[in-house]
């Protein structure tokens, strides 16, 4: 994604006294709002509860047979290679870990509590919700591969055209956007990580919900608005 010019000014020398304290204010406001974040989620089983929940609109089972993301598995690096977000740059996996990564929790320095606070970390954002972005984007990818078969065989899309959409869909139900294919400014990103609670998980819950509006009239869209008519007879 590339650095934002508000880190680049925390990060640079300022030559008079008033830039200086600019500096520091931005740092300290920047930090304080990723601690605070990071107390209130550290410990909550919010994350794995909202993706689990989401797998089951795509009809896959949360609980059992997640796969280990492998960057030597061909098919996983298929599946990255067409956008699929699971193991990225620092800068990407920092927006969606929001809170959770980064400069490291002040909870992370309380005997008896950090070691827990960083592998709950680890195993949600490192392990169980890319391995179930993993197996989404499997199930997605066969629904979508029969979906857009006359399509293929006419000629007006191509396989790998199916991918990429089944990768943009799979982001877009689990967060950690690919803000380099949407051609995110860092600096616009940066400055809503420090005004909002969680952007990126926002973003991709107004993806979802936008994607599946557009399946009412389009089959691109078809497959998030089978997800949300599921979530919605399995939950209301």
């Amino acid at each position: 994604l590339g650095r934002s010019k508000i880190r680049e000014f925390m990060d640079s020398e300022s030559e008079n006294v008033f830039g200086h304290l600019a500096r520091k204010g931005v740092k300290a406001l920047d930090v304080v709002q990723s601690q605070i974040k990071a107390m209130m989620m550290s410990l909550s089983p919010f994350h794995i509860v909202q993706e689990g929940t989401h797998a089951i609109g795509h009809k896959v089972n949360p609980f059992f047979n997640i796969p280990t993301i492998d960057p030597g598995n061909p098919l996983h690096v298929d599946a990255m290679n067409h956008g699929l977000m699971l193991a990225s740059e620092r800068v990407g996996i920092d927006h969606f870990m929001d809170g959770l990564s980064g400069r490291g929790s002040w909870l992370e320095k309380v005997p008896g509590i950090g070691k827990a606070v960083r592998a709950m970390g680890d195993y949600t954002f490192h392990t169980y919700i890319p391995g179930l972005k993993m197996k989404t984007y499997d199930h997605i990818l066969q629904r979508n591969t029969e979906r857009f078969k006359p399509e293929v065989a006419s000629g007006k899309m191509t396989a790998d055209d199916v991918k990429y959409l089944s990768a943009k869909q799979t982001n877009a139900a689990y967060g950690h956007l690919n803000y380099k294919d949407m051609g995110r400014d860092p600096t616009m990103q940066h400055l809503m990580r420090m005004i909002l609670l969680a952007p990126d998980f926002l973003e991709a819950r107004a993806k979802f919900t936008g994607q599946s509006i557009q399946g009412i009239g389009s089959k691109l869209g078809r497959e998030q608005l089978a997800a949300m008519a599921t979530l919605a007879i399995t939950f209301f």
